[in-house]
């Protein structure tokens, strides 16, 4: 048998140790690739100027191109993201959603190259009714057609990804037999499948559950906008329509950048917020959220002002009115007196957290299905708002953390 020499058992020591260490990676990073890939991904759509270490997991250069694809539906206009180091990447067809700037939207624009970056070729179609703001069957037609075009580039299944009312309109380009064998997948994002279900959700402000439960909820403006603006002719007179539509659409960008703007002072005012102590505090009770754990703050302060949570309660009309005649007092209905928004954003919270009840075993959990069970979702919606209240004031007042053990404890028998 030959005998090597130290300096030749040390060097098939390490070159063993080598070897192992850069197999046990390759192994390792195979999965964890599309991890860091997308980790990647969403740093850059959340910033499109980031930098450093995390971002360069998606980094691939790439080309923008625009072109025309003849259909048998007509001409579309589209816009490619080519990954210029990548064989044979996968594609998507990127599809805006109701906006009059179309591909040229700023927020597609960077989702495009940002999915590019990442080594997916992107391909965004022109959706003109979209970008006028209606809601179409040619739609559909425009969508089938643009993911059959580069999927017959490609030689192969592509995804499509729609946002908003595209991602509904995509999905039932799939479901037609002429395109269905050219999508591999749709990602329907804030899509919409039942447009009646939509419309009515839009005309009342209350939304069916798939249980059947109805919950208020505030729909955004332009959502019934969009629905009058695909239906003129229902509307208005042939003579009006042109008239009607500028003046819409007009509306509806006004809508677009006031809501912008609150979004934007709403940002502001939680970063406000995040600096005081006690908003940490807020966010540990149930039904406390983003929106109304700054809006507490912005007008209760610490609420050093009130003597009992009972009288916080009270200041923002969640307490039943007293009726006393004869030196009998009966009760009625809250007040609704004091602050409408923030007793409307304490009612609200209260039903998510009663729609969750269900699904947890815990003190909350069950003092809420037994005051379900007595008094229905709605009174036990404004009660639990109540209890919501005087926990804010506690947690306020006293600098301390929601205890659900101690706020839900049972109550001893009278």
């Amino acid at each position: 048998m030959a005998k090597f020499t130290r300096r030749q058992r040390v060097f098939i020591f390490l070159f063993v140790l080598l070897a192992s260490i850069v197999l046990t990676g390759a192994v390792l990073l195979h999965p964890v690739g599309a991890h860091l890939r997308a980790m990647s991904l969403l740093l850059r759509f959340s910033d499109a100027h980031a930098q450093g270490l995390p971002t360069r997991f998606a980094d691939h250069p790439f080309k923008e191109e625009d072109g025309y694809a003849l259909t048998p539906h007509g001409p579309v206009r589209y816009r490619t993201y080519t990954p210029q180091d990548v064989q044979d990447p996968g594609g998507v067809v990127l599809l805006h959603g109701v906006h009059h700037l179309g591909i040229d939207d700023p927020r597609l624009w960077n989702l495009a190259r940002v999915l590019a970056g990442a080594g997916v070729l992107v391909m965004t179609p022109e959706l003109q009714d979209l970008a006028d703001y209606r809601v179409t069957a040619r739609t559909i037609d425009v969508i089938g057609d643009s993911a059959t075009a580069l999927s017959t580039r490609m030689r192969r299944k592509v995804g499509v990804m729609g946002l908003s009312f595209a991602g509904g309109l995509a999905l039932l380009a799939a479901d037609r037999k002429e395109f269905g064998d050219n999508i591999g997948f749709v990602a329907a994002i804030g899509a919409h499948d039942d447009m009646t279900r939509v419309a009515r959700f839009f005309a009342a402000n209350v939304i069916t559950s798939p249980d059947g439960v109805e919950i208020p909820l505030q729909a955004h403006e332009y959502g019934a906008l969009v629905l009058a603006y695909s239906h003129l002719e229902d509307f208005f007179s042939s003579a009006d329509i042109p008239i009607a539509r500028e003046a819409l659409a007009g509306v509806y960008e006004e809508i677009k950048q006031v809501s912008t703007r609150i979004d934007d002072l709403l940002a502001r005012m939680t970063t406000l917020a995040q600096e005081d102590p006690a908003h940490k505090g807020l966010q540990t009770i149930p039904g406390v959220g983003p929106v109304l754990a700054p809006t507490l703050l912005a007008k209760l302060g610490h609420a050093q002002q009130f003597d009992s949570g009972r009288d916080c309660a009270a200041w923002v009309g969640l307490v039943p009115k007293q009726n006393s005649t004869g030196g009998k007092t009966q009760l009625g209905g809250i007040s609704k007196n004091g602050d409408r928004l923030l007793r409307t954003l304490l009612i609200h919270g209260a039903r998510t957290v009663i729609r969750w009840a269900d699904k947890h075993d815990h003190a909350q959990s069950r003092w809420i299905k037994q005051l379900v069970e007595r008094a229905g979702k709605n009174k036990a919606a404004v009660a639990l708002a109540n209890k919501m209240m005087r926990m804010i004031w506690a947690v306020l007042t006293q600098g301390v953390t929601f205890d659900m053990n101690k706020a839900f404890r049972p109550q001893p028998a009278c």
